[in-house]
């Protein structure tokens, strides 16, 4: 399992929804994935009554993605591709002003969900 930097740079570089980095990301946040009756389920942080078969679609879907964004953080600045294709997503914190956190992606949601890991790292 990679630290949360490698993760990081994985979302940045890839182009699609991967299961396996979904997990990798969910492990690092402290989801737990056990075995639910006959199949497996995954449990948010704290959280033993709510199961998802599978972790949220963050690279895909940008209300999963906001989910990553931590409180008293907000999107500043979101460009949707640039002169090399990327998306890219600045995240501020409302009361630091100073604390940025910056993301770029294959499209809005992988840059979001970056960007989001990284201001978790800062709070």
């Amino acid at each position: 399992m990679g630290n949360i930097i490698e993760i990081i740079e994985k979302i940045e570089n890839t182009s699609k929804d991967d299961l396996d980095l979904r997990c990798e990301i969910a492990t690092k946040l402290g989801w737990t994935c056990e075995l639910v009756g006959r199949s497996f389920g995954w449990h948010p942080p704290h959280v033993s009554d709510h199961v998802l078969a599978l972790p949220p679609r963050w690279l895909t879907s940008l209300d999963a993605a906001m989910s990553l964004v931590p409180s008293g953080w907000y999107v500043e600045k979101l460009t949707e591709c640039d002169d090399h294709g990327q998306c890219s997503v600045k995240l501020k914190h409302a009361f630091d002003h100073h604390n940025e956190s910056n993301g770029c992606g294959f499209d809005v949601a992988h840059a979001l969900c970056a960007a989001a890991l990284r201001a978790q790292g800062l709070s």
